[in-house]
């Protein structure tokens, strides 16, 4: 369905669960029939501009066999993390044991 929509240009959000409340101001506003119960919906509309791409990431995958040359030391897996997060420097993996 995102996919369906995005294709007529429309952007969107994914499922989201609705409040009992919600699902009740819900059917009243789109005339659903009571026998029905309103738990999820996936909200749709016109963007009002076009979001730039998302970064790429380089891709790790060990097809067949482990490869010793793909292994990421855990800073470089913190470098990658905090280059590609949403929220530049303000999502952290480090574990402390």
């Amino acid at each position: 369905m995102h996919l369906a929509a995005t294709a007529l240009g429309l952007g969107g959000s994914v499922w989201t669960t609705v409040s009992p409340l919600a699902g009740m101001k819900i059917k009243e506003l789109l005339k659903i029939p009571q026998v029905f119960i309103v738990k999820t919906i996936v909200p749709l509309g016109y963007p009002r501009a076009i979001p730039s791409p998302p970064v790429r990431r380089e891709a790790i995958i060990h097809k067949g066999r482990y490869e010793a040359a793909k292994f990421r030391t855990e800073e470089e897996i913190q470098e990658v993390i905090e280059r590609t997060a949403i929220f530049k420097g303000k999502l952290s993996c480090r574990r402390t044991f």
